[in-house]
Formats: C-alpha cells, structure tokens, sequence
C-alpha cells in the first residue's frame, strides 16, 4: 500500500486532492469530487439508481476508498440485497479487506442479514474453485483415499 511519508510528501507538495486521487488508484474515469470512486460513494450514501448506472457503464466493482472499503462493503452494510446481486455478477470480491480488516462476508454476518450472507458464501466459494487449479474434482475423478485427504479436500 502506500507509506505514511509518502501520504504527508503528496499532501505537503500538491494538497489533500492530490493525495486523495493518487492513493484511490486512477480514478479519473468515474470518481467523485472528493476522490472516492463513484460507485463506492454511490454505494456508501445508499444511491442505488446511481450505482447500478455505473455498474451499467462497466466501473470497476473492485475500486476501493483510501482505506480499501469498496462498494461490495457498503452494499452489505446498506443491506442492499439488489445492490450486492449486482455487484457479485460484476466480478466484486467478496473476501477484500479494508484495512480494519472488515471483509463484506464479515460485515454480513455483523448485519445478521442471512440472504445476502449466504449470496455472499456462495460467491467466495465459486470464486475460490476458479483461482485453485486443484479445486475438489466431482465424481469419478475425485482421488481415492490419502490423495484425497493429503490435497486438504477432505
């Protein structure tokens, strides 16, 4: 991430704007006038009309505030069910942290709400089966016995 010198050197040479757009990563394509990605402050302020528009102009559903909060956490917070289902199908990742460690499935279960706990288990789940290139194979081709428990599979 960035370095707190290098955060006061970018607010001492050019201002908090300059600091705010650098540290958001290239948010010139749809940023608000305060630095935060569009879609994360639509998210943030429960604009769901605004956000699903910029989903529709293909922001990228990963972009995240300074502190690595995204549209995905606020969403959940906002108990945005739509919002979420939305943001899931734009490719969003369910297991980002923001720097207090807070995850969207953490904040789903914070929230109690078990609809968009489960859409969100069901995401990371999918998600970790197409990163792992040795995800659990069904079937027939499933390795017999040890292998099978070796690999953490079972």
């Amino acid at each position: 991430m960035f370095s707190r010198a290098l955060v006061l050197t970018l607010v001492l040479a050019g201002g908090m704007a300059v600091a705010q757009s650098t540290l958001v990563g290239n948010c010139s394509l749809h940023c608000s006038t305060s630095g935060i990605p569009a879609l994360v402050d639509a998210a943030r302020n429960g604009d769901r009309a605004a956000a699903l528009g910029l989903l529709a102009e293909r922001a990228d559903a990963n972009q995240a505030e300074a502190d690595g909060t995204t549209a995905l956490h606020w969403a959940v917070h906002n108990d945005d069910d739509e919002l979420v289902t939305r943001l899931l199908a734009a490719g969003a990742e369910v297991d980002a942290a923001n720097d207090y460690g807070a995850t969207p499935i953490s904040e789903a279960a914070v929230m109690a709400n078990v609809a968009v706990l489960t859409k969100l288990l069901d995401g990371f789940f999918e998600s970790q089966r197409a990163r792992d290139a040795g995800f659990p194979p069904s079937g027939r081709e499933r390795p017999a016995g040890r292998a099978w428990r070796r690999r953490g599979w079972l």
